[in-house]
């Protein structure tokens, strides 16, 4: 859920900081507002590039609502996801709450230390070429090579030249 999201409840005469605005249940709490940088920025712009082609990973089709990366006051990059709207902690082993499959949980690991290291992400990642010369992602060839064109201008992408 994104800070955003949240709202003040009234619970038993008492008033809760914040809480679910579906439900107002008991297991929210203060959550503080994500820090924002550069890296974070570009990793959201790449998340959006994604939603907005193909088959639109990363984006809920009925109603447009995008994952978007956080930056957390303690330094641990969070994935806020589409479908489920929970934060999922990139950090962790399990990825509680994260929807899409595994190639798009690697890419999201990548800039997660993209965002903490500054370490470049090669550009082939994007929508990897199988033997046969389809994409993984299934995406039509005319679009993945738009999306790939368009994340190669984001400066978390290296060029590596595949032999």
């Amino acid at each position: 859920m994104l800070f955003s999201e949240l709202v003040p409840v009234k619970v038993e005469g008492m008033v809760r900081t914040l809480g679910c605005p579906n439900c107002s249940c008991d297991s929210t709490y203060d959550i503080d507002a994500p820090v924002t940088n550069e890296r974070v920025d570009q990793c959201n712009e790449l998340i959006a590039l994604i939603a907005s082609c193909g088959r639109k990973f990363f984006c809920d089709k009925e109603t447009g609502y995008i994952s978007t990366l956080e930056l957390a006051k303690n330094g641990r990059v969070l994935f806020v996801d589409y479908y489920t709207r929970r934060r999922v902690d990139t950090h962790s082993h399990a990825w509680s709450g994260f929807t899409s499959g595994g190639t798009l949980r690697n890419l999201v690991t990548d800039m997660r230390d993209y965002i903490k290291s500054g370490k470049q992400i090669p550009s082939y990642f994007i929508g990897l070429n199988r033997q046969d010369g389809t994409n993984i992602w299934g995406y039509p060839e005319d679009e993945i090579q738009a999306l790939r064109l368009q994340a190669a201008k984001l400066p978390m992408f290296i060029s590596e030249v595949v032999a």
